[in-house]
């Protein structure tokens, strides 16, 4: 099976950043009332992700109910990938720690390889559900502008990668 990973990747950062919108939001908002310090960058990877879900959010018009099903969707989403991402990492380091032994071969590294891909798949899986399900409760002028961003969003992401 083949895959265009440019593509696929975006999608993964644009579901990704909307199913963490609402997590970073609480962390946020959390981190701020107990007194902790935030980052001085402001430029962080999960700045720019909530950033450019809110963004997404507020330019498709959603209605409060709409934004409050979303969320859902989205969270139910996060819960799901989550241990499989932490399990992609944890592959991940173990194939590269098995890579520098003295005893690494090819096919045994490709055979680490595939149990990533095949975790990445899931998660696809699992994206492509909740945007299927998030579709639903959108209407045809919300669904029209949120393909309308994403293809605007992708031409962005083509021209830094």
């Amino acid at each position: 099976m083949s895959f265009d990973w440019k593509k696929i990747s975006f999608v993964s950062a644009l579901i990704l950043s909307m199913s963490f919108s609402q997590a970073f939001a609480q962390s946020s908002s959390s981190s701020a009332s107990s007194g902790a310090s935030k980052s001085t960058t402001s430029n962080t990877r999960p700045e720019i992700m909530r950033k450019g879900s809110e963004d997404m959010m507020k330019n498709l018009g959603l209605t409060t109910e709409q934004k409050q099903k979303i969320d859902a969707i989205m969270q139910a989403s996060k819960t799901q990938a989550d241990p499989i991402m932490q399990s992609i990492r944890e592959k991940k380091s173990a194939l590269m720690q098995y890579l520098f032994t003295s005893q690494a071969t090819k096919e045994e590294a490709l055979c680490k390889a595939k149990e990533i891909t095949d975790l990445k798949y899931q998660l696809e899986g699992i994206w492509i559900d909740s945007i299927l399900k998030a579709k639903c409760i959108l209407t045809t002028e919300q669904q029209q502008k949120f393909l309308e961003l994403h293809q605007k969003r992708m031409m962005q992401f083509g021209k830094k990668g």
